[in-house]
């Protein structure tokens, strides 16, 4: 069964276990990906490029998800995307 979502956000996307789901999304017909990530720049980037190949639109969302006023941050921008 595929979901009817419009969108997701995946809380560390950047690369392991956070890129596969993002990916798998995508490959079940999600067409936005929220890609949350810390630190790693290089790999969030990467993994934009991943789901934008897959075909689906993505948007980086830099916080960390233990900081609370980052985390509504995150839903600020997102609202916005």
């Amino acid at each position: 069964m595929q979901p009817n979502w419009k969108s997701a956000l995946v809380t560390g996307a950047s690369r392991g276990i956070g890129r596969g789901i993002a990916l798998k999304l995508v490959e079940v017909g999600v067409p936005n990906i929220g890609i949350n990530y810390l630190s790693n720049d290089e790999a969030a980037k990467e993994t934009v490029d991943q789901v934008k190949a897959a075909g689906a639109e993505a948007v980086l969302f830099k916080a960390d998800v233990t900081d609370l006023d980052q985390i509504k941050g995150m839903f600020e921008k997102a609202r916005s995307a």
